[in-house]
């Protein structure tokens, strides 16, 4: 085998390895936004069961978890971002 071969090789194999840790970024960042928004709506039930108010608790709490969620992502992304930049 000659460079030429070897390095067509290992770049089938870098990309094989890219979509694959692409597909896991994926996945972290609906669990990133999952996790505060189920935070939220536990809580919120246990406030608007403690404390019965206008608004329910559960909707703010919702809201504000989602909101949460993305701006983590978001963050992780683009730190991502710099380094893959970083790196290639």
């Amino acid at each position: 085998m000659n460079n030429l071969d070897r390095e067509e090789e290992r770049g089938k194999e870098e990309v094989r390895h890219a979509w694959g840790i692409s597909f896991l970024r994926f996945g972290i960042i609906g669990f990133i936004i999952i996790t505060p928004t189920l935070i939220g709506a536990i809580l919120g039930m246990f406030l608007d069961a403690a404390i019965p108010g206008m608004l329910p608790w559960s909707v703010v709490l919702m809201i504000l978890g989602i909101a949460c969620g993305f701006f983590i992502s978001w963050s992780w992304l683009v730190k991502e971002i710099r380094r893959s930049k970083e790196v290639g």
